[in-house]
């Protein structure tokens, strides 16, 4: 089921690093799994990054069998690319920077030989069908105009329509994609915006990580006139970006100064990219420009060996070949998700989770460049291999046939497994499912109504209040309020007094409408708000940077276990073991701490953590009280100081 044409809705074709995959002589999996642990801030699972880099280079050979057109090197072999914070060339490319458009034309290729698949387009998921505990289907909506991310924050989800359609199914996966159309500056199409975790939220899902949102250091900055970014004027409300293999065949980032952005940074132009984006945020909040210099390093070739990214300069009139490009950190994948098994199962039987919308524990806290085609890839082989297997001609028809598949553990939950449950035999979001699908225990006073909170001044009330209209009109409105303030309060650096006033006034909107839009927004903002830490693609100005909580614990096991199995690969021509000996184990470790308590329910104190939509909508609602009481005493305290929203909007 696709609200666009096949392959057009989504990020992927708009992919241009490549796919990461252990194919170099000099290179091995215990090496790709040591440079993903060493990049996610202490929160990797070591068995997962093992797993994926054990597995990516048969999903490799397996597109190139099915014609997927990978650049080779003279002899044959594949064409490898560095990107930052590999030690390694390990970049499998297409045509230099066309790698998702490719992958994506061979899969739909195949899959229009494969006469066992009905594809669906021109439908949206607008909610789960859950029975007895278990999804087992899908209902569907007619899909607006390809682009409209204003229909995301309209009013209708998780409510019935009399032109919905329900789709019966044995098994669901969620491939929805990540968050970024939530951002003024992203580079994700405007349509992605979080749909899949309000689709397994409101099913009653255990998501994980959703603080942490990459953002690419180098979007092409098309519109650098304050009186040109309109929030419309960028194409599909997205900006291309100059991708990380650029600098990794030696351009360099410098500023309208001529002075170079990372020469005091660790790592240099190959630093992480939570690192090199907030070294460019802070050069623009000085006021300075920054741009992408390849007219040495690239020059004459960049046709050739960049035609995605020379196509977008020439056609914004600028030639990369003799000018700068300018660059900004823009959102652009987000490492949290509905938390998976190393099968992809989320915790609500019946529905899994493969891509960006998922949570595998293998990014952590900041993605390794290439790493999330490589894990969509083998989670989409696992999933299909599960399905095959568990799945019966009857579909699944109760919990315990879930648990036993799974080993009872949930990659980010504890062993006491589930939390929250929707009443049986409804539509996860439907109001007649009763008071827990909107995250209340029976005979608690209903949480839609609460009148007494006032709208927090400076922050969008004219808005928020226009959009409980429930027209387009105020839903493109709210859309464009939404992403503005995204990026000025959950974006490259946030601190807990923004936070805590987005989560107030996303709360206030989302007692006044059902917009899945606004619930994915509002679970980002309370996630950032409860880490109250920086670490990795989660930076806290008013916090210290996670440093010796990162070497306890499971993950500095994990990360020490890994880098000793890179070190016999460095050392000698053998390779350790590679068969999954946490697959005898049936699951990976738990690295999950509740995101309301702190209560642990994993290895690590200072790990990953889960929250559901239910537990964030009552953090949300505590935290909208505390605020409108503290405005109630000083009136002046709930107001934006003067000039501070608008200020960072010009950056």
């Amino acid at each position: 089921v696709a609200a666009a044409p096949l392959g057009e809705g989504g990020s992927t074709a708009w992919a241009q690093g490549g796919v990461a995959a252990a194919l170099g002589a000099d290179d091995a999996p215990e090496l790709h799994a040591a440079d993903t642990v060493a990049a996610g801030g202490g929160l990797v699972d070591p068995d997962i990054a093992r797993l994926v880099a054990r597995e990516a280079p048969r999903c490799i050979r397996c597109l190139s069998e099915l014609g997927a057109p990978f650049d080779r090197s003279h002899d044959g072999e594949f064409s490898l690319g560095l990107e930052g914070a590999h030690t390694r060339r390990r970049t499998v490319r297409v045509g230099g920077d066309s790698i998702g458009h490719a992958m994506l034309a061979t899969l739909r290729s195949a899959l229009v030989r494969a006469d066992s698949v009905r594809v669906i387009e021109g439908k949206r998921a607008v909610d789960l069908v859950v029975e007895r505990g278990v999804v087992t289907g899908v209902r569907v909506r007619q899909a607006r105009a390809a682009g409209e991310s204003s229909e995301l924050f309209g009013f209708g989800e998780g409510q019935s329509n009399s032109d919905d359609e329900i789709l019966p199914a044995r098994a669901v996966v969620l491939a929805t994609g990540g968050v970024g159309g939530l951002y003024r500056y992203t580079t994700n199409p405007r349509t992605v915006c979080g749909s899949g975790l309000a689709l397994a939220g409101r099913a009653g899902a255990t998501l994980r990580d959703l603080e942490f949102v990459q953002f690419h250091p180098t979007a092409v900055d098309l519109y650098q006139d304050e009186d040109e970014r309109e929030f419309g004027r960028v194409p599909e409300g997205s900006m291309p970006l100059a991708t990380e293999a650029l600098r990794g065949e030696g351009a360099r980032l410098v500023d309208d100064q001529g002075r170079a952005v990372l020469d005091q940074v660790p790592g240099g132009e190959l630093a992480s990219r939570d690192v090199v984006a907030r070294a460019i945020f802070g050069r623009l909040r000085e006021g300075r420009r920054v741009y992408l210099d390849a007219r040495e390093a690239v020059g004459r070739e960049f046709p050739d060996r960049f035609p995605r990214v020379f196509a977008a300069c020439r056609d914004a009139g600028m030639d990369p070949r003799s000018e700068l490009i300018p660059v900004r950190p823009a959102a652009h994948y987000h490492m949290g998700g509905v938390a998976v098994d190393r099968r992809g199962r989320s915790d609500v039987p019946g529905l899994w989770a493969c891509g960006e919308v998922a949570a595998t524990g293998l990014h952590g806290a900041n993605r390794l460049a290439g790493n999330s085609l490589a894990e969509a890839l083998v989670f989409a082989r696992r999933i299909a291999g599960d399905i095959a297997r568990m799945v019966p001609a009857r579909g699944i028809k109760d919990r315990s046939e879930w648990s036993a598949g799974n080993g009872g553990r949930i990659a980010g939950r504890g062993a006491s497994g589930r939390g929250e449950r929707h009443a049986e035999g409804r539509s996860s979001g439907s109001e007649a499912a009763g008071s827990e699908a909107w995250g209340r225990a029976p005979g608690d006073a209903p949480e839609l109504e609460t009148p007494r909170l006032r709208p927090v001044s400076g922050f969008g009330s004219t808005e928020a209040a226009s959009a409980v209209g429930g027209n387009r009109d105020n839903a493109v409105a709210l859309a464009q309020r939404v992403a503005l303030l995204m990026d000025q309060r959950v974006g490259v650096v946030r601190d807990g007094a923004s936070l805590r006033e987005m989560v107030s006034f996303l709360y206030r909107i989302r007692m006044r409408t059902q917009s899945d839009g606004v619930r994915a927004a509002l679970l980002l903002s309370v996630a950032a708000l409860e880490r109250a830490e920086s670490r990795g693609g989660h930076y806290r100005a008013d916090a210290v940077e996670a440093g010796d909580a990162v070497e306890r614990g499971a993950a500095a096991e994990g990360r020490k276990a890994v880098g000793a199995e890179a070190a016999d690969v460095q050392q000698g021509p053998g390779r350790a073991d590679e068969r999954d000996t946490s697959e005898r184990r049936g699951m990976a470790r738990s690295r999950c701490t509740d995101g309301a308590t702190g209560v642990q329910t994993g290895a690590q104190a200072d790990g990953s953590r889960c929250m559901t939509l239910r537990k964030a909508e009552r953090i949300a609602r505590r935290v909208a009280e505390e605020e409108d009481e503290r405005n109630r005493v000083d009136p002046a305290a709930g107001r934006v100081p003067t000039g501070a929203a608008e200020g960072e909007e010009e950056q």
